[in-house]
């Protein structure tokens, strides 16, 4: 084969690629769109685009995405109710194509979008309570694995202490927000969330914590900042020693009701001392 056929065999595989790519595009963005128009490469028998046909299968995504984000974005749905948040998904889903055929997988920038989103911007918290539904979704999905107790940690040298590693549970979920999020969300796994809503003091006061699944179900725990900031460093792969001096000397005296609480809730699944020299 010569250097020219060679060529227009590229340019012709160039441009199938290319046909292809834009077909697809066309196609995707009308599924997600009601108002875009049938492609033209869909037909009927008589060669003119379907209408009828296509937008079954459109209202069936459309649908399928709509149901997903409601199905992991409970607490979003119920604090702007329901007949605004089929309308508010839509939006989304005109402008986020699903990157997996795995619906669970579908909504991770839902929060972003919410901070985009005209209408909720007097809703300040609610990318947050986004993000925190997220990390619930996350959590729920990620790996199992077997929590230590307490007592794992005591049974090291003393000495050792200040080259210990943590491993963490792959459920963990840190979360640190301007807003009472993780309150808003316990409000609403209650039987009158409008209530237990009223009983949070300031819906303006900041708060950290964190999501877990160590067995069955994810819990949510709130904890100080500091606890937040000791979980950062540990998973970053601080020893426990270079950990506790991401905080303050103050904060330092709590320690011990601090890793209580760590493995209380199953956060430490492993315990790594370090050699002297490392």
């Amino acid at each position: 084969m010569n250097n020219d056929a060679s060529k227009e065999m590229e340019q012709a595989d160039t441009d199938a690629i290319a046909w292809w790519t834009d077909r697809a595009r066309l196609f995707s963005t009308a599924v997600r769109t009601p108002d875009e128009a049938v492609p033209q490469e869909i037909r009927k028998t008589n060669n003119q685009p379907s209408l009828k046909r296509f937008n079954v299968y459109r209202n069936n995504v459309a649908s399928s995405l709509r149901s997903a984000m409601a199905a992991t974005y409970p607490v979003v749905e119920a604090l702007v109710g329901a007949e605004f948040f089929a309308p508010m998904a839509q939006a989304y889903v005109a402008d986020n194509i699903p990157s997996s055929p795995v619906l669970l997988e579908y909504g991770e920038n839902f929060a972003k979008f919410l901070e985009r989103f005209e209408p909720v911007r007097q809703l300040a918290y609610l990318p947050d309570v986004a993000r925190v539904e997220w990390a619930f979704n996350e959590s729920f999905h990620a790996k199992d694995a077997e929590p230590l107790t307490i007592q794992a940690l005591s049974a090291l040298d003393p000495q050792a202490l200040n080259r210990v590693r943590f491993a963490l549970h792959p459920s963990l979920r840190l979360i640190r927000s301007s807003w009472p999020v993780l309150s808003i969300w316990q409000a609403h796994q209650q039987d009158d969330p409008a209530a237990h809503m009223e009983k949070i003091a300031d819906p303006r006061q900041s708060e950290a914590g964190f999501v877990v699944r160590p067995k069955l179900e994810v819990t949510a725990t709130i904890v100080p900042v500091a606890a937040v900031e000791f979980l950062t460093g540990l998973s970053g792969g601080k020893t426990l020693t270079q950990a506790a001096e991401m905080i303050t000397e103050a904060e330092q005296a709590d320690m011990g009701a601090m890793l209580a609480a760590l493995f209380d809730a199953g956060v430490v699944t492993g315990l790594t001392t370090l050699d002297n020299n490392t």
